[in-house]
């Protein structure tokens, strides 16, 4: 990123499985730039569909053969109080 926040992935395809490992992202920030392991899945979901390159159904069985693993306290899996991207009320958890 342009403030030298890293985001990392390293993607393993093999035997029919894809492992989508985001270890070595920065830790979480302190704006309203960090993502939800909703968002992380999603991308993960389109990145899928592109790197298999038919149609296929967009629903939860497409991510069986998938492992998507995200470190706790990432910019990506941020925990509380890191503010997250699209909430609303300034973008900080709600308890």
């Amino acid at each position: 990123m342009d403030d030298g926040d890293r985001l990392s992935l390293q993607l393993n395809i093999k035997n029919g499985r894809a492992k989508f490992n985001f270890s070595g992202t920065s830790l979480v920030r302190n704006d309203g730039l960090n993502a939800t392991l909703a968002i992380v899945t999603s991308a993960v979901c389109y990145c899928m569909r592109l790197l298999i390159a038919k149609e296929l159904p967009l629903n939860e069985g497409l991510l069986e053969p998938v492992g998507i693993l995200v470190p706790e306290g990432c910019l990506l899996n941020p925990t509380f109080p890191g503010q997250i991207v699209g909430l609303s009320g300034g973008g900080r958890w709600k308890c």
